[in-house]
């Protein structure tokens, strides 16, 4: 279930890009309407190329794996994300303990 609101959130992120650029365009500076574009660019490309090839499923099957760890389970679920990606993506094991680990020092300070 969470991870269905996760993409419902992905949708609603996307319209209020979509209504900041037309606000930005009618009634703001066009430097702003620009910027605001090409960060919407950038975000949409950025989670075309993150989701695109994955299923619900895999995303599942990662966060119960990195939340079976007992050491894992204060990691913010967004962080949690990140490391689930990397790891569909094809990092490294020992990358992605890196990143585990440095996830867990940043949850406990």
């Amino acid at each position: 279930m969470y991870i269905e609101g996760f993409f419902d959130g992905m949708d609603y992120q996307d319209g209020t890009w979509d209504f900041a650029l037309l606000v930005a365009e009618k009634e703001f500076d066009p430097k702003l309407a620009k910027y605001a574009s090409d960060t919407e660019k950038f975000v949409n490309g950025k989670t075309n190329k993150d989701f695109s090839h994955i299923t619900v499923g895999q995303l599942r099957d990662g966060f119960d794996k990195i939340y079976s760890n007992y050491e894992n389970r204060r990691i913010e679920v967004r962080s949690a994300m990140t490391i689930v990606l990397r790891s569909i993506d094809g990092t490294s094991d020992e990358e992605l303990n890196k990143i585990i680990l440095y996830h867990r020092k940043k949850a406990n300070e």
